[in-house]
């Protein structure tokens, strides 16, 4: 009894040592393994890699584009409030995918304003070298109250593969609370505000950057996932719906009349 026991529990954690690495592979989204540093205006990323502490610089137009930081010189707020905290995924090919976020609001005034941005990048582990990720779509969230009226924007990020080759893509679906004029056209008449989801919209993964593919815009896998707020504990349009119509309950919110 004892002879064929003991094989059969070195077999055991031997099937589970095999395991365990594909299982990891598929481990859910990490916002722990990076860190964004800021150092006489320069960034960079701070990891562990090979039980040793390693740094990636980040060019600072990556995340800061001088001339979109020209437009704001005049705001009396920046959408450049970087947090520290950076989500990282697998996307499939021994890179890691890279999520960072900004988002800054205004503490006092009715605007009750807030803006902020998303940049994603990738990084080879085994050389440290970032790349830029190819998404660049500006300011990705906002709210502000202007005549009378709370207007809110925001983007929500997944991960999935959409097209089946293996490699991690990323949707984007925006949320919208909005005022609209009413279909007479007259500017002293508001209809709202009401709530707008657009349909996902996917970026494939292709020669290390991600790429709009139309081909793939409304549909969702069967298998995908959300990458968690950075920074934040309610998106704009979030703390902008819930507060109007005293529920977080999307589907309870209104809708105009040509956005079902």
């Amino acid at each position: 009894m004892k002879m064929w026991f003991l094989p059969l529990v070195s077999l055991l954690m031997l099937t589970r040592f095999l395991i365990s690495p594909v299982q990891r592979q598929q481990s859910p989204v990490s916002a722990r393994q990076f860190t964004l540093l800021l150092h006489r205006r320069q960034f960079s990323l701070q990891f562990i890699a090979n039980g040793k502490r390693k740094q990636a610089v980040v060019p600072r137009e990556w995340l800061i584009p001088a001339q979109e930081e020209k437009d704001e010189e005049s705001s009396y707020l920046t959408s450049f409030n970087y947090e520290k905290r950076v989500s990282s995924f697998p996307i499939g090919n021994g890179r890691l995918g890279l999520h960072v976020s900004s988002y800054a609001t205004l503490k006092q005034g009715s605007a009750q304003a807030a803006a902020g941005r998303d940049v994603f990048l990738i990084l080879d582990p085994s050389s440290s070298v970032l790349a830029r990720g190819g998404i660049e779509r500006g300011v990705t969230k906002q709210r502000v109250r202007s005549e009378g009226c709370f207007t809110a924007s925001a983007e929500r990020y997944f991960i999935a593969d959409v097209n089946g080759d293996g490699l991690t893509d990323i949707g984007v679906v925006k949320e919208e609370i909005q005022c609209l004029k009413n279909a007479g056209g007259d500017a002293e008449t508001i209809a709202g505000p009401s709530y707008k989801e657009n349909p996902v919209t996917w970026y494939v993964l292709q020669d290390n950057a991600w790429k709009l593919d139309p081909q793939f815009s409304g549909k969702f896998p069967d298998h995908y996932q959300e990458l968690p707020l950075l920074g934040m504990t309610r998106s704009p349009v979030a703390f902008v719906g819930c507060s109007l119509w005293q529920t977080c309950d999307r589907a309870q919110w209104p809708r105009a009349a040509n956005h079902p």
